[in-house]
């Protein structure tokens, strides 16, 4: 029963970062990232990347007791998971030329 609940867990996850992705453009200056992994959008400014890290992670429910929490590039929240217990789950805004996906010392 437990794994049916992490898959069911990973899947509404995975349909919520599909739900918010957009085509990353060459052309902006900043790239916000879920859990530094998945990117899901581009912006020209760092305000802008900002504002809308803000408004994603405020739709997040989080664990009792914990509010987000943002700092100069990124907000977080800790997140109740299905399964019980708690993960956190972060948006970053990063320059479009960091690609945390790729290992130091690596070529893209």
């Amino acid at each position: 029963m437990r794994a049916q609940t992490f898959v069911a867990t990973a899947l509404a996850a995975t349909l919520v970062v599909l739900t918010l992705a957009s085509f990353v453009s060459a052309e902006r200056a900043w790239l916000l990232q879920v859990n530094g992994k998945a990117r899901i959008a581009s912006f020209a400014t760092l305000n802008e990347c900002m504002d809308e890290a803000k408004r994603n992670i405020m739709k997040v429910p989080a664990v009792p007791g914990h509010k987000p929490e943002s700092t100069e590039s990124s907000w977080s929240v800790l997140a109740p998971l299905l399964v019980g217990g708690a993960s956190e789950l972060r948006y970053d805004c990063v320059p479009d030329t960091v690609d945390s996906r790729v290992p130091n010392g690596s070529r893209r």
